[in-house]
């Protein structure tokens, strides 16, 4: 196993070519044999040309490491250049002179706070949080900047970054706040947080100074600040812990051109490539076409970050035998699982790593809460080996051994439920604990245990199923307050009433052929109440699910959105119309669509019930959909022709077509349809 004092004692995590890329330009003697005027033009502006044509001299393979060790010292004297005018400027010559020539960044206020830091060098972490202050802002500019490449803007050494003059066409960062709710940790005091990050063993010392900073920024409330600091520290520790758990020591490093860098994507994956097969040159890994050798074997891996599925093909299962079960996610548990996945990497979620990284979000938006719970989730992987064992461990890896082996998610790549992998836990939490001697404090040992109550209790929100399940939620209640909504009495404009007024009568139960052994019993609409809380208390599994089934879920959501628009259609336009009738605004053609569409209402509510509780019965037995090929295929035809039906329900009710017959015929087909196909 990896020794703890190894990663402890790191003093770098880049990888002997990227540190010595590093050391050669820093340690480059400024003997420059290209002068100033060669770099920038009498203007200050950088000279393209120049620099294009300092590349052309280089001999090497372009990409290979022998060009970049060239490129960079070819790139030295211009990056020195840029250094000493930069570190000449007072902070009034900056606000002064370059300053009014980034306002096509939006973002002035985060380069200021960049050029501060830079020039304070106040404690270590302060050249890190620039650097990912800078690179945010840099991110979104040159993003943008593709786009305005072809008008030849100039490009400005002295606005520090890189200025546009009379440029309109940038966008501004996206700057909605993260309105989220998040789990709240107890209001913790610094000596206890840093307790718990100073005795991690998964905390390298010289990433030290950093943490303090962020503590520091916690305390100021610059919430933004911290996160952008805190992601990369988190990720470094997840990184250390992947390489300890999985016996992998070199993927604690970062990556040079020729091999993959491990991402907290990977970190949370299920299955990683080995370490000889994943530190190999990327181009013998290739064909001379560019394709992947292994799918020219038709032996196809492919593993997605949210809902990982490895998939190979029967005749070579070569490519296989390179892949291992990550023991990360057992390490920290499901729950904890559950909520990185939910702030890193859902698409439903905040994504704050990609959002921030990539500048989509000012940094003053980032709230008090998202902060705290990034905190939380930090100090508990931190302090794994203290409210997490193996016990717990191994019953969790035994349950997706089960159920990834009845589901034959991964064919060539069997969880063998006694495999060593399931002993090895113990060791992790053993060497976890075993390496500080001395025991944490009181109040630390009551901050942990408190956090893990709140993670034990954590509800994932973002994942397809965990929206899913929210949407249908809100459906419900839609529909528990459709006799609520505005109307004029059925005996004052003469349609049938709502209580009676509905000839069509639900499925009594849902069945899925060739299914045995399920049967769903449905909620008359009278019971909606209790349908609800049967909803509401079903507790179901969100990581690691097959693609197929996503797909599922996507086709359930979709229907669901409709039936939400629909519902907000129909209430809305029952509001107008009662307002006209009560105000004598309609005339006589008005009031036959408006009788016409209060006797459709009920058949259309009775749809929209009806589907709501066939897409519950599918999250039941989606496990078991999975394994009966058949009855999956045919629910997803039949969810195709349902959604079709609600679109055109979405469109015939909108307040601008009252195409209420339509509606009502679109209703009246989809209950039959359904009872046909689950209600035999």
């Amino acid at each position: 196993m990896m020794s703890l004092s190894q990663i402890k004692s790191q003093p770098t995590f880049l990888s002997a070519d990227v540190k010595n890329l590093l050391e050669t330009f820093e340690n480059f003697s400024g003997n420059f044999t290209k002068t100033r005027e060669y770099w920038f033009t009498s203007g200050l502006t950088i000279d393209w040309k120049n620099v294009d044509c300092a590349f052309d001299d280089i001999q090497e393979l372009q990409g290979s490491k022998g060009w970049f060790k060239e490129a960079v010292q070819v790139i030295a004297p211009f990056m020195s250049y840029c250094d000493m005018d930069i570190r000449s400027l007072s902070i009034e010559d900056y606000i002064t002179d370059l300053q009014p020539y980034l306002r096509w960044t939006y973002q002035e206020d985060v380069v200021l706070d960049c050029f501060k830091l830079v020039s304070s060098q106040k404690s270590e972490g302060d050249y890190l949080l620039a650097l990912l202050m800078i690179t945010s802002v840099a991110e979104r500019a040159f993003g943008n900047l593709l786009l305005t490449r072809s008008k030849q803007v100039p490009f400005l050494l002295r606005d520090l970054l890189v200025s546009l003059e009379d440029n309109e066409l940038l966008g501004k960062p996206k700057t909605e706040d993260l309105f989220h709710e998040f789990m709240r940790i107890p209001c913790a005091n610094r000596d206890s947080m840093e307790e718990i990050i100073y005795q991690s063993p998964l905390v390298p010392d010289v990433m030290m100074p950093v943490w303090t900073k962020i503590l520091d920024l916690l305390e100021e409330k610059r919430y933004g600040l911290c996160l952008i600091l805190l992601l990369p520290m988190l990720e470094c520790s997840m990184r250390c812990l992947f390489a300890l758990a999985n016996e992998e020591t070199s993927r604690i490093l970062t990556a040079d051109n020729s091999s993959f860098y491990t991402t907290l994507d990977e970190i949370l994956q299920l299955y990683y490539e080995k370490g000889d097969s994943f530190m190999q040159d990327l181009n013998a890994r290739r064909n001379p076409d560019g394709e992947c050798i292994a799918d020219s074997h038709n032996c196809r891996i492919r593993i997605f970050f949210e809902n990982i599925l490895v998939n190979s093909e029967p005749e070579n299962t070569t490519c296989c035998k390179t892949m291992r079960v990550n023991l990360v996610p057992f390490v920290i548990g499901e729950k904890l699982n559950e909520a990185l996945h939910d702030m890193l990497n859902f698409m439903s979620g905040p994504r704050v790593r990609d959002r921030l990284s990539h500048g989509e979000i000012k940094l003053d938006h980032v709230s008090e809460d998202i902060a705290y719970h990034m905190i939380c989730i930090s100090l508990l992987v931190l302090s794994i080996e203290h409210w997490r064992g193996e016990k717990e461990a191994v019953n969790e890896y035994r349950f997706l051994c089960k159920v990834n082996n009845d589901l034959a998610v991964t064919p060539h790549l069997k969880l063998d439920i006694f495999s060593h992998h399931s002993c090895n836990t113990k060791s992790i939490y053993q060497s976890l604990l075993a390496f500080n001697i001395s025991k944490i404090s009181s109040p630390t040992e009551t901050l942990i245990q408190l956090m893990k109550s709140h993670i034990m209790e954590y509800q994932c929100a973002y994942h397809p199923r965990a929206v899913l399940h929210e949407k249908l939620i809100s459906c419900i209640l839609k529909l528990e307050k459709w006799s609520e909504w505005d109307r004029v009495s059925c005996s004052e404009i003469q349609y049938p009433d709502w209580e009676t007024g509905c000839l069509l009568e639900m499925p009594v139960y849902f069945c899925f052929p060739p299914l045995t052994g399920f049967k769903y019993e449905t909620h008359r609409l009278p019971e909606i109440i209790n349908f609800k809380l049967h909803v509401k208390s079903t507790k179901y599994t969100v990581l690691y699910r097959s693609k197929v089934e996503i797909e599922l879920i996507s086709l359930c959501n979709r229907i669901i959105c409709c039936a939400q628009l629909a519902l907000d259609n129909i209430k809305d336009n029952l509001s107008v119309k009662y307002s006209q009738y009560v105000n004598k605004t309609l005339r006589s053609r008005q009031r036959s669509t408006y009788r016409r569409q209060l006797a459709a209402v009920p058949t259309i509510i009775l749809n929209f019930y009806t589907t709501c509780q066939l897409i519950f019965a599918i999250l039941l037995i989606a496990d078991d959909l999975l394994c009966a090929g058949t009855s999956l295929t045919n629910v997803m035809k039949t969810l195709k022709k349902i959604l079709k039906l609600h679109e055109n329900i979405v469109s015939n009710t909108n307040l601008n077509m009252n195409r209420w017959d339509e509606a009502l015929k679109n209703s009246t087909d989809n209950i039959t349809n359904i009872k046909m196909e689950y209600s035999k």
